[in-house]
């Protein structure tokens, strides 16, 4: 479209140290604002503590242009909510129908994080379409972080259930996770235990 583009990104979604998140914060100050004409904001993955607060009110004071709010609502700008529910059933789809897999547990995020709900959703109804249940124990509640991923193997691994055929993730920093925490135990990934993300990470 001719159109100049810069992009304003930290390096990880969360920081490591104090030390790294001001750095991680001071990227978004160096934006002169009289030199755009619009701003594309991605507020679910800019993490770090205080930052959203200041990007807004940055643009607020400092920016006449169009702002798009893109998967998260906001009350001052525009919003688009992208649709998470059809990637994940068509995954979950391809999990049952292309490998056969019919014991499927599910990794959600945050339990009140509208993506959450979403794909959630799109795993049971997944599931439910193709005549296979989803036991309450095969649902698991992370964090979108790797963190979550490992905290899933671990609580699988240390109740001694029965692991699942395989484990649909609802972003990719926790399917990795997932993977190499299996691989850690000993369990081979995909032989043992099949796993897949989402998010295009």
């Amino acid at each position: 479209y001719d159109y100049d583009v810069c992009v304003f990104a930290s390096h990880q979604k969360e920081p490591e140290s104090s030390i790294r998140e001001v750095a991680e914060k001071n990227i978004f100050s160096l934006v002169n604002y009289d030199l755009f004409d619009a701003v594309v904001v991605l507020p679910d993955i800019l993490q770090v503590s205080g930052l959203m607060m200041k990007i807004e009110k940055d643009l607020e004071e400092k920016f006449t242009g169009k702002v798009i709010y893109v998967d998260r609502e906001s009350t001052k700008f525009t919003s688009i909510m992208l649709k998470h529910y059809d990637p994940i059933y068509r995954l979950v789809s391809h999990l049952i129908e292309v490998h056969g897999y019919k014991d499927i547990a599910f990794v959600t995020g945050h339990k009140w994080h509208i993506h959450s709900k979403e794909r959630l959703a799109a795993f049971c109804d997944c599931m439910k379409d193709h005549g296979l249940e989803v036991p309450d124990d095969h649902i698991y509640f992370g964090d979108y972080w790797y963190t979550g991923g490992v905290t899933v193997v671990e609580d699988m691994i240390r109740e001694e259930k029965k692991l699942p055929e395989a484990v649909a993730c609802a972003n990719d920093y926790m399917a990795i996770a997932v993977a190499e925490t299996l691989v850690k135990h000993g369990i081979r990934v995909p032989e043992d235990v099949a796993v897949v993300g989402y998010d295009s990470v």
